[in-house]
């Protein structure tokens, strides 16, 4: 299930949204085949790894005045499902986690703008990959909290 919204609230404020529902389940293992030791496919039944159950996003800007334009935005990852490492191994998850963001624009003439973007707020901790294998495990930490400044001629 995907459900979507975009608009225009007033004049000066308009919003994107969206919700995605995804129940997910392995039908069979990439190779088509059983696996040993037990020749079982152990992934069967699983959800499609790191494809989270539930999902949003919102971003949201208004124009303060005629040069000044804010942004905020969120994001929603449900828990997930990581690669099963072996048929006896328990089937790993990350956490849940929420990301905000932000934008703050200003116009200074037809030609010139200045923007700031910030990333994770909030400096979430949460991670994008997860796997395991033999008793060891990696894992790859999402951004950290992070700004940007970009200055934008248009000619």
């Amino acid at each position: 299930l995907a459900l979507g919204a975009a608009g225009q609230l007033t004049d000066r404020w308009t919003i994107l949204a969206n919700y995605t529902y995804l129940d997910s389940e392995i039908l069979q293992n990439i190779a088509g085949t059983a696996l040993p030791p037990n020749n079982v496919d152990y992934t069967k039944g699983d959800p499609i790894p790191i494809t989270p159950r539930h999902a949003f996003n919102l971003w949201t800007t208004v124009m303060l005045t005629d040069k000044v334009m804010v942004g905020y935005g969120a994001t929603y990852a449900g828990e997930y499902a990581f690669a099963r490492a072996t048929a006896g191994a328990p089937l790993p998850w990350s956490d849940s986690y929420w990301l905000h963001n932000a934008s703050l624009t200003w116009t200074a003439s037809d030609t010139i703008s200045v923007q700031v973007n910030v990333k994770n707020l909030t400096d979430q901790d949460y991670y994008t990959r997860i796997r395991s294998s033999s008793g060891f495990g990696w894992a790859t930490p999402g951004d950290a909290r992070s700004a940007q400044v970009t200055l934008n001629y248009r000619f």
